[in-house]
């Protein structure tokens, strides 16, 4: 493997709030510390690089686009899908790189790997996390992330869960995403105002470091979302698994990679039955668990001797 190897990253997403440019930086940090020269951009413009990795969605990059750019781009291109729609452009380039084993199928040469998240090491206790964000001290804490979209069902499950255990509170980490949500975060905030003391709204871009803590913060994390099982990796089961808390997140394809690891509840596919698992898990002891098994530095040794072997 050489430490010096200069990777261009192309994510045309990399300046809006959205999942795909956060994980490139992430990504390109990570390979920076395993000794790489990483530069990412939101272009189709080559830059001098030993390899190219061009971050792919079927919504967001046109496919011309992208085979135009392999067919005179002078280092080898490696396309990363982030969702299902990418397979007819495998032939156009030189190796493909995905977080799950499905949506490498049909590449000439490929690398998976699980989707990785930053497990910092905090000393701070949970009861000062609990203090500085304004969470009770004494209550069962339930809390749960992501993009404020209508497919995660911040509303209906937050409501169901104040309604089932009048003990516990609830803490709501989200985040703006690129497309709107009319609606969805004012009644949140009527739900917040109708349950003083019980669930605290927060929304804002989150730095890694702060989201990781008021994950940290909770007893017991779900991760739901209302949308077809599908191959592609989701980062916010990653980022819950990371903060070491308890979960519960759905039977589908997207959470593969946390399901069998220890201190995850697996729940059925619907809400109904999603919300039944939700709120026996949290009449059950919740443990902590060490989420290292998922760290950017576990993935990035294989990931950068697999882009090597590409020069």
């Amino acid at each position: 493997m050489t430490p010096s190897l200069r990777i261009l990253q192309i994510a045309t997403t990399l300046h809006e709030p959205c999942g795909i440019g956060y994980f490139a930086q992430r990504m390109g940090t990570a390979l920076s510390k395993a000794g790489a020269q990483v530069r990412t951009v939101d272009g189709f413009v080559e830059q001098q690089a030993d390899v190219i990795i061009v971050h792919h969605h079927g919504e967001l990059v046109p496919s011309a686009t992208l085979r135009a750019f392999a067919y005179q781009a002078r280092a080898p291109v490696v396309l990363m899908p982030h969702d299902d729609t990418c397979g007819s452009l495998y032939g156009d380039v030189s190796a493909v790189v995905a977080l799950t084993p499905e949506l490498i199928a049909g590449a000439k040469r490929s690398y998976w790997f699980p989707h990785p998240s930053e497990t910092f090491r905090t000393g701070t206790a949970r009861s000062k996390l609990r203090e500085r964000y304004g969470l009770p001290k004494e209550k069962l804490i339930l809390g749960t992330n992501g993009f404020l979209k209508y497919e995660r069902s911040f509303d209906i499950v937050t409501a169901a869960v104040l309604k089932a255990l009048p003990e516990v509170a609830v803490s709501l980490v989200l985040s703006p995403w690129r497309l709107p949500s009319p609606g969805l975060l004012e009644k949140l905030v009527v739900l917040c105002e109708s349950h003083p003391g019980r669930l605290n709204l927060a929304y804002e871009k989150w730095s890694d470091q702060e989201r990781f803590d008021r994950l940290r913060a909770c007893d017991l994390l779900w991760c739901w979302v209302d949308a077809p099982s599908s191959p592609y990796a989701s980062g916010v089961v990653s980022d819950q698994y990371a903060s070491g808390t308890r979960l519960v997140t759905t039977d589908k394809s997207q959470h593969r990679h946390v399901l069998s690891l220890p201190n995850v509840v697996t729940a059925p596919p619907n809400l109904e039955g999603f919300l039944d698992t939700l709120i026996a898990a949290a009449r059950q002891p919740c443990l902590r668990h060490d989420p290292e098994v998922i760290a950017w530095e576990r993935q990035m040794p294989g990931l950068l001797e697999f882009l090597e072997s590409l020069t």
